[in-house]
Order: C-alpha cells, then sequence, then structure tokens
C-alpha cells in the first residue's frame, strides 16, 4: 500500500510538474510568437512602402529634371534665333528697298540662316513708324498679322517671339521676325536627340507624347520621342489603346493631364531590349508650351526585387530568432524534467542549479539580442551605403545635410556637386564593368581628397555630392578645384587599357534661412553650366568658366 502511495504520489507529482511546464511553455510562446510575427510583418510593410515612395520621388525628379532641361533648350533657341534674327536685319538694312524685297522674297535671308539653325522661313516686313502703318511685307511667319499688330500699336511678343528691327536710310524700319510655331518646332527638334540619348539605371528612359487633342479618341496625340521604341516615333495614339490586361493606359494619363497636369498611372509594357512585357508604373507631367506629356517609368518587378531582397534578410533573422526561442524554451523543458527526478534529495542543490541555469539563459538571450542588433545595423549599413562605391548613397547624403542643418542652424556650409564627363562614351567603348570600374576609382579619389570632417556620397549614376562642412565659397571652390585636379591626374586601369576621365563640379554656398532643395536645385544649375560651356570645370556663383 505504501509502495502503491508513494507511487502514486511521484505518479502525480511528475504528472502535475510537466503539465504545469508545458502550459508555461505554451503561455510563453504563442504571445512572443504573434507579436514577432506582427513585427516582422510590419516591417515587410514598411519596407515596400518606403521602397514604392522612393521610386515615385526618383521618377517625379527625371521628369522634372527633363522638363527643366527641355525649357533650357527652348530658352537658348529663342536666343538663337533672337541673334540671328538681328543679323539678318542688320544685313537687309543696308541694302536699297528694291533689293531689300527681292532678297527676303527670293528666301537669301533663309539661307543665311540655314547655315546657323536649318534656319526659318524668315518673317520680313518694311514699316513706317510715322504714320503707325505697314509699308510691304514677304507674306512669310503669318506677316500679315505682324503688320496689322503694328498698325494697331500692339506688340504680341507671345506670337512672334523672335523680332528684330533696323532702321532704313529713308527713316522707315526694317523688321525681321519668326513665329512661335516655327520656334518650337526648331526647339523640339532640338530637344528630342537629347532625351533620346539620356538612359538611367535598371534601364529606365524618358518618352513624350505630344497632345494634338485634348477631348482624346484616335490620333488625340503622336508619339515624338520613344528610345525602347523609336520605329513608332511619329505614329498616331489612341486613348482606346489597350494593354494586355485590358486597361486604357493612354485614356488614364490623358484625364489625370487634363485634371492636375501631372500623374502617376501603371500598366503593362515591355520591358528595353527585351520582348518580355511586365506591370510598370510611370509618371508623366505636362510641358504645355509644347502640348508635350513627358513620361518615365520603372517596371514592378524591378521594385519587387529590392523588396523580395530585403523581406529575405528580415525572414532570415526572424527564422533565426524563432529557432533560438524553441531551442531555449526546448533545453529548460529537458532541464525541468531533470530537476523533477532529483528534487526530493537535492531541492537546495537543485534551486541554486536552477537559479544559475536561468542566468546562463538570459546571457544568451543577451547574445541573441546583439547578434540581432548587428544584423539589423548590416540591414541600415545596406540602406545607406551605395554598395558600388562604398560611399553614401542619395538618401543618407540628404538626411546627414538635414541634420548638419539642424545641428548648426547658424553655421555655414558648402555643397559640391560632381558629375563625370562623357561617362556615357565610357561606357560605350569601354563596356559597363569599365564603367563601374570608373565610378568605384573616382569615389576613392574623391574621398582620399577631401578633408576628413566632409562627406561624400554617390548622388545617382555619375553623380557625387561632396558636403564640405564648416567651409564658405571660397574654400568650398579651392577644395573642388582640388578634387577636379585629382580626377584629371588619375589613371584607372581596367582590362589592360587605361582611361582618364574628368569631372565637371558645381559649388553652392548654404547659409543660415536658406532652403536645402534650393540650394541643391542651384548646384545642379551651375554643374550644367559647366557641362554646357566646356567641362572638366568648377562652377560657382563666385567663378565661372
Amino acid at each position: 500500500m505504501n509502495k502503491l502511495a508513494v507511487r502514486t504520489i511521484r505518479l502525480w507529482y511528475y504528472a502535475f510538474g510537466l503539465l504545469i511546464m508545458l502550459a508555461a511553455a505554451v503561455a510563453v510562446a504563442v504571445p512572443y510568437f504573434a507579436a514577432e510575427r506582427a513585427n516582422f510583418r510590419l516591417m515587410v510593410g514598411e519596407i515596400e512602402q518606403t521602397i514604392l515612395a522612393e521610386r515615385k520621388k526618383n521618377l517625379t525628379n527625371i521628369v522634372g529634371r527633363t522638363i527643366r532641361e527641355i525649357e533650357v533648350v527652348r530658352t537658348e533657341t529663342r536666343q538663337d534665333f533672337q541673334a540671328l534674327a538681328a543679323g539678318q536685319a542688320a544685313m537687309l538694312a543696308a541694302l536699297d528697298i528694291p533689293s531689300i524685297r527681292a532678297a527676303a522674297t527670293a528666301g537669301v535671308s533663309g539661307k543665311a540662316a540655314t547655315a546657323v539653325l536649318a534656319g526659318p522661313e524668315w518673317g520680313v516686313a518694311i514699316l513706317d513708324p510715322a504714320r503707325s502703318r505697314g509699308v510691304w511685307d514677304n507674306g512669310r511667319e503669318n506677316a500679315s498679322a505682324f503688320v496689322r499688330d503694328f498698325e494697331q500699336g500692339r506688340a504680341d511678343a507671345e506670337a512672334f517671339p523672335v523680332l528684330a528691327r533696323a532702321p532704313l536710310a529713308d527713316g522707315r524700319e526694317l523688321a525681321v521676325f519668326v513665329g512661335r510655331e516655327t520656334l518650337d518646332r526648331a526647339a523640339k527638334a532640338r530637344a528630342k536627340p537629347l532625351i533620346r540619348s539620356v538612359l538611367f539605371d535598371a534601364n529606365r528612359y524618358v518618352w513624350v507624347n505630344e497632345v494634338r487633342d485634348y477631348g482624346g479618341g484616335e490620333g488625340y496625340a503622336v508619339r515624338a520621342v520613344h528610345p525602347n521604341l523609336p520605329e513608332t516615333e511619329g505614329s498616331l495614339l489612341s486613348t482606346q489603346t489597350p494593354d494586355i490586361a485590358g486597361n486604357f493606359p493612354y485614356k488614364v494619363e490623358l484625364e489625370g493631364i487634363k485634371r492636375d497636369g501631372h500623374i502617376f498611372f501603371e500598366y503593362y509594357f515591355k520591358k528595353m531590349d527585351s520582348d518580355e512585357v511586365s506591370r510598370k508604373l510611370a509618371y508623366a507631367e505636362l510641358y504645355k508650351p509644347f502640348d508635350w506629356i513627358v513620361v518615365t517609368g520603372t517596371h514592378f518587378d524591378d521594385i519587387e526585387a529590392i523588396v523580395e531582397r530585403r523581406k529575405q534578410a528580415f525572414k532570415t533573422v526572424y527564422d533565426g530568432q524563432i529557432a533560438n526561442f524553441i531551442k531555449l524554451i526546448s533545453l529548460i523543458y529537458i532541464l525541468f524534467v531533470i530537476l523533477l527526478c532529483v528534487f526530493e534529495r537535492k531541492l537546495n542543490r537543485m534551486i541554486e542549479l536552477f537559479f544559475r541555469k536561468l542566468q546562463e539563459d538570459k546571457t544568451a538571450l543577451r547574445l541573441e539580442k546583439n547578434k540581432l542588433d548587428v544584423a539589423y545595423q548590416e540591414l541600415e549599413r545596406v540602406a545607406y551605403v551605395d554598395f558600388l562605391t562604398g560611399l553614401l548613397n542619395r538618401r543618407a547624403m540628404y538626411e546627414r545635410i538635414k541634420a548638419e542643418a539642424a545641428a548648426n542652424p547658424e553655421s555655414v556650409f558648402c555643397l559640391v556637386l560632381a558629375d563625370i564627363d562623357h561617362f556615357k562614351a565610357i561606357n560605350d567603348d569601354h563596356g559597363h564593368d569599365a564603367g563601374d570600374a570608373v565610378l568605384a576609382a573616382l569615389a576613392g579619389v574623391l574621398r582620399d581628397n577631401v578633408r576628413k570632417d566632409d562627406f561624400v556620397s554617390r548622388w545617382g549614376g555619375e553623380e557625387f555630392l561632396i558636403l564640405a562642412r564648416g567651409c564658405g565659397n571660397a574654400r568650398a571652390v579651392a577644395l573642388a578645384e582640388k578634387l577636379r585636379a585629382a580626377v584629371a591626374a588619375t589613371d584607372i586601369v581596367f582590362g589592360g587599357i587605361t582611361i582618364k576621365a574628368t569631372m565637371t563640379l558645381g559649388v553652392v554656398e548654404h547659409g543660415p534661412g536658406r532652403d536645402l532643395d534650393e540650394a541643391i536645385k542651384e548646384v545642379d544649375g551651375y554643374l550644367y553650366a559647366g557641362k554646357r560651356a566646356s567641362r572638366d570645370c568648377v562652377i560657382s556663383k563666385s567663378c565661372s568658366v
């Protein structure tokens, strides 16, 4: 009986102890797993939203930059035409009236213009300012409207943006002019090759649709520029054209442009240099002077590939954390069983060993937490460091500059924006691996030649942005010149060949109360002024090419 009672008591003792341990394990593990899973999903969702937001911002910047470049081309075209018109007016004014009429009618001025601008059919008129009337015109460039405006005392600069006048010997005036349509046609012809030539990462490009009828329908627009489908340039577009999923992207695009002047939209389109068709995110914005819808986009599978890599990194950490927790629970369960077996005779010893083991488990958890912290730091490094050059990426540099301005609101610092000259030619001549080698080598040159307190980043493509802390424009220009000279003196050896590269740099000073985006926009303007002028130079407010 005693043996049976002892056996029964021992049976209930062990059963009760094991059930308590099982219940405790479930009570700890289930909330822990649920909380970790929820945290994992939250982090993954934030990654997707962050990457998508970054891509949208990048698309907006690309289109905005392209529109600014188009506006620059339009302005330069008008200036070129204006200079040529002044020369034409001076040349014709030196002739007698019959010679002027003969030259203007026969197209002599047009031939002269062709030598510079593939010139327009110049409008020419002889005006009598004393009587406010037109004497004669050559009938070109809507000359009758120009003369009518003159006689009514109006000057329509919108309709006739190019106008040059020269006095004649008899007191009358000679006017040489070009209409808006002719000028914009020439500016478009200049802008199109520029747009075709620019490619961005992941084979992204910019295309242009020219609207002819904002009401939509067949032939509502003509495809003006399309680097992916150059053979379709000049073809008419329809808002009734669907993609493979039955969407009507041209219709959605046009409606958004009419409503807001810009729009993000999705559709299916083939990838560049491939027949694969996939879902694409596009951003379109209207350049009203040309009725051009300027568009760029990125395929969702490119975005999803980045998201998937980030997800996998988090999942690896999450799975490791769960596995270690299960091992820990299992180990504690086994130890508890052992403790139950010897508890009767070694109660005090078992309690001591139990608490010692708990301390060891706490240490193990701390080590696992340290591992998780290291993994998170590595993920953070991947998010803020450019993998090719090892420099800060655009996002990290932008945050660094904002932090600098916030920490020292009364301080002055400078931004130096550098761009590799003729980088596309390096890629075309030697291949993209050589281009990557040039990027990495020049990143090292910049890093080795800035001051120890400065920051260097890869701003995008072949552009680098340097934060020159605690210095004014003069010192920053000197630093930029030092960087330019160091780059020019560098020999880059790749595949048995030596590649020489140069850089054009822009410098801007950021002082108290200044908007950061305006400073970045200004230094970008200096950089491209240097690009247009001579390259391999430093441009700032205080110095030019």
